[in-house]
């Protein structure tokens, strides 16, 4: 049996595309990002690139629902909708757009592995003692300053934009553009 054309099952699908759903997936997916990268030293570098790749994917697939249910080529291109969004949040929106692409078509996923500083009390099962008041501060790739009694660097992912953007940050914006589009198209 042959494969569906596109455009046919486009127009089969078309009135029951949701991109809330695909949405709420992508919402689920980024939740198993963060909880994995907050496993501290414990946090592995695959699920976390699953877990991203999936969040991206999801919602990318929440535009596209969106420009079926709308019957626009790419709702992402609404003129009136970019023209509210900054230039930074744009250039996150459609390099993960990309990303989504040529992770899903050709498996590759641009994120670059790398540690964040976090403060080390706030891992589940570390015991850290302290001289009260003592603090030691670091500094993460994307500028925060962190400080804490006892600092530990663990493993996470990062999207290059203009420096680098911790992959959970990124896909809980991205998540928030495509609301905001949702919300745009009263969808």
């Amino acid at each position: 049996m042959a494969r569906e054309p596109r455009p046919k099952r486009e127009r089969r699908l078309a009135a029951s595309a949701d991109p809330g759903r695909n949405l709420a997936a992508a919402r689920f997916f980024c939740g198993h990002l963060t909880e994995e990268q907050t496993r501290g030293f414990n946090a592995r570098e695959e699920p976390q690139r699953f877990y991203m790749s999936a969040c991206i994917n999801f919602a990318s697939g929440a535009v596209e629902a969106l420009s079926v249910k709308t019957g626009v080529a790419d709702a992402g291109a609404d003129q009136k909708w970019r023209s509210e969004q900054s230039p930074e949040n744009l250039d996150l929106f459609d390099r993960l757009r990309d990303v989504r692409i040529e992770d899903f078509h050709f498996g590759v996923l641009d994120a670059a592995t790398g540690g964040k500083w976090v403060d080390a009390t706030r891992i589940r099962g570390i015991t850290v003692s302290s001289l009260p008041g003592v603090l030691v501060e670091a500094t993460n790739p994307n500028g925060e300053v962190i400080r804490g009694a006892a600092l530990t660097n663990v493993p996470t992912l990062y999207i290059a934009l203009g420096g680098q953007m911790e992959a959970t940050m990124a896909c809980q914006k991205f998540i928030d553009m495509i609301q905001s589009l949702l919300d745009h198209a009263r969808i």
